[in-house]
C-alpha cells in the first residue's frame, strides 16, 4: 500500500523537507495571498514546467517557493495553466495579483530563473 504524502505517490525526500521549512519560515507561516493558515509550501512555477521549460534549474529553489493556504493554492493551480499556453507569463502574473499576491513575491521567481516581463 502507498502512503500519500502531501497528495504525491511518493515522497521527495530530506532536501523537499528542509526546503519546506525554509519556506514557512521565510514567509512567517502566513499564506503570501491572503494572510491565512492552513499552509502548503507551493512553487511559483510549477515543478514540471521548470523541468520542461527551464531544463538544468532547481524548481525546488527557496526563491520558486511561497508559503500558501489551501484555498490559494487552488486558484493559483488555476493560474498555473497560464504557463502552459504560450507561456503567458504576462497573464500568469496578472493573475496572481488579482488573487492578492505582492509583486515581490513572485518577481523572486521571474529574477531566479532570468526570465523576462513588464513590470
Amino acid at each position: 500500500m502507498k502512503v500519500l504524502i502531501s497528495g504525491r505517490k511518493y515522497p521527495r525526500g530530506q532536501s523537499w523537507d528542509e526546503a519546506r521549512a525554509v519556506c514557512f519560515l521565510r514567509y512567517g507561516f502566513v499564506c503570501v495571498a491572503c494572510g491565512g493558515t492552513g499552509l502548503d509550501c507551493d512553487h511559483v512555477f510549477p515543478e514540471r514546467f521548470v523541468r520542461f521549460y527551464l531544463k538544468g534549474k532547481d524548481p525546488h529553489d527557496p526563491d520558486n517557493l511561497v508559503a500558501i493556504c489551501k484555498l490559494c493554492h487552488g486558484k493559483k493551480t488555476g493560474a498555473d495553466r497560464l504557463l502552459w499556453k504560450g507561456p503567458d507569463f504576462l497573464g500568469f502574473r496578472q493573475r496572481l495579483v488579482l488573487y492578492g499576491w505582492k509583486p515581490k513575491v513572485f518577481n523572486l521567481a521571474f529574477d531566479h530563473f532570468h526570465l523576462r516581463y513588464p513590470r
